[in-house]
């Protein structure tokens, strides 16, 4: 009999990673789901789709499961791999036991989470440290002190640290893309694309889920790009694509993690964004005001209305020009409803004021003026946004 068990941690995925460097799943869309598994995680499952999975599958308990029978190997190896998409993990074989007398017969096969059985981080470190000492030892007595070795222990425990953390990322990622590929089952119009590097490493992921595809097609006239810096566990950039709903709320698009910043990147997200979202572009735009960020608008949005945050330009410039006076009329200015010509003498009479003619920051404003000056804004939509 083969007997699947389950396991408590369902946060890993299969080792075997696709070979595309880049995967989506949205089944909705003319069947262009990718199996971002590989070709182990499910043996013999007919198509394949996650989207087919039953839902009747959530309902089942442990107890249930493990008094299931099965009349082979392949029948238990396609409900056990159905079932764990269905709960957002991924399982792999572990043990079995061959049939004596009937050689290429097994006997019974055990399943278990893809992540069961890692060690911790920090036994690993200790055991790799431990094992390590004889080799060290030597090493300095045949060059004469661990000054004289190259590296010492604190370079080695830095260095392993490194590689595990590498690998804890690396299992979390999987263990995201898991989760993310189970809500298709939930929501058939959730959709979610990455792409991953040389090593096969992730390095960009993006999704929305059904309820921000209607939204975006009721209201996505309005496009605010907001990205936070860092501020997560992993130090990589997190965008929310945002806007205003038709009852001026705000409501998500979708979200995307990235491992940089650069232009390709960005145009990147805005591309899977548009392919999420039907096509459908947004009239007008709200940024930080980055350059990469900005080239890729104008590449894939070309007559979209961009607008610089005013909130990131308030703060730039108190970090660029320490006057705080200068500071007070440069918001108003930005904000001060008026003809251009009147703008553009209000410009010139602060400029001169406070002598920053030659300013580094103020001269790149003034050339960035009609991404942020009502003055050029007026009569474009921006549903009352002037910040992301």
């Amino acid at each position: 009999m083969a007997t699947p068990n389950r396991s408590t941690n369902k946060k890993g995925v299969s080792d075997d990673w696709e070979s595309n460097s880049e995967s989506e799943c949205c089944p909705s869309r003319e069947d262009s789901h990718s199996n971002i598994f590989g070709g182990n995680d499910v043996e013999g499952e007919g198509e394949g789709s996650i989207s087919s999975v039953d839902d009747s599958l959530h309902l089942l308990n442990d107890m249930e499961i493990v008094q299931m029978k099965f009349v082979s190997e392949e029948e238990a190896s396609r409900f056990y791999n159905a079932y764990a998409k269905a709960m957002g993990f991924t399982v792999r074989k572990h043990k079995s036991k061959p049939h004596r007398g009937n050689e290429g017969y097994v006997k019974w096969r055990s399943w278990v989470c893809s992540r069961e059985g890692a060690i911790p981080s920090e036994i690993m470190m200790l055991q790799s440290l431990h094992e390590a000492i004889p080799n060290m030892d030597h090493m300095r007595s045949q060059s004469g002190g661990f000054q004289n070795v190259g590296f010492t222990f604190s370079d080695l425990r830095n260095k392993l640290h490194r590689e595990r953390t590498q690998e804890i990322r690396n299992g979390d990622a999987k263990g995201a893309l898991g989760y993310l590929a189970a809500q298709v089952s939930n929501d058939p119009r959730f959709f979610f694309k990455y792409s991953v590097d040389e090593e096969d490493r992730l390095e960009t992921l993006f999704w929305a889920d059904g309820r921000s595809q209607m939204d975006y097609a009721a209201s996505g006239d309005l496009l605010v790009f907001d990205t936070t810096y860092r501020t997560n566990a992993y130090k990589k950039p997190f965008v929310i694509l945002a806007g205003v709903s038709n009852n001026f709320m705000t409501t998500i698009f979708g979200c995307a993690l990235l491992s940089n910043e650069t232009e390709e990147t960005y145009n990147w997200v805005l591309a899977t964004f548009l392919d999420a979202m039907d096509g459908k572009r947004p009239i007008s735009v709200v940024t930080n005001g980055d350059l990469a960020m900005r080239n890729a608008i104008r590449n894939i949005f070309p007559h979209a209305r961009h607008r610089i945050c005013s909130w990131h330009l308030e703060r730039n410039a108190t970090k660029n020009v320490h006057r705080p006076e200068f500071v007070f009329y440069f918001t108003k200015l930005m904000q001060t409803e008026c003809e251009v010509e009147e703008f553009e003498s209000l410009w010139a009479n602060m400029v001169s004021h406070y002598g920053l003619q030659t300013n580094a920051w103020v001269v790149e404003m003034y050339r960035d003026h009609e991404r942020w000056a009502e003055a050029y804004l007026l009569g474009h939509f921006f549903a009352g946004m002037r910040t992301t």
